[in-house]
């Protein structure tokens, strides 16, 4: 992972102090799902981005700071620090999305046409919409 840190008991000084886009995380499938994305971007178009990980067992993604970014207290969420003020994303769906229509500019890894997004957003909403097996 690019320029990762890890959160410790309330040390939220990094989410802060970030610049850039900030994914906040945890080394499960979904949060995996987003840095995979995130890697394949950089190696597209040399975009950067840092890292938080936070420790699921501690309960860190239920403490306020984090229900203040997402208050479903599920990981993983990302920060653009770009946007006046800066724009969170929560749901690894939505981040995806937001990754690849704000950061994919000759659409590498998502669609060009409107028939092809319509297939795509409709197996998105299914599987998240019908319980993913687990």
């Amino acid at each position: 992972m690019n320029n990762v840190f890890v959160l410790r008991r309330g040390n939220t000084d990094r989410v802060k102090d970030a610049k850039g886009l900030h994914l906040i995380t945890s080394l499960t499938p979904n949060g995996r799902k987003v840095n995979i994305l995130l890697e394949e971007l950089k190696d597209t178009y040399n975009l950067e981005w840092t890292t938080s990980l936070i420790d699921l067992d501690t309960k860190e993604q239920k403490k306020d700071w984090f229900l203040s970014l997402n208050p479903n207290g599920r990981i993983p969420i990302i920060i653009d620090n770009t946007k006046p003020p800066p724009h969170t994303v929560m749901e690894s769906s939505a981040v995806l999305l937001y990754l690849v229509s704000t950061a994919d500019k000759e659409h590498q890894f998502w669609f060009w046409d409107p028939i092809e997004q319509s297939k795509a957003f409709q197996w998105l909403i299914f599987w998240n919409a019908s319980g993913q097996p687990i």
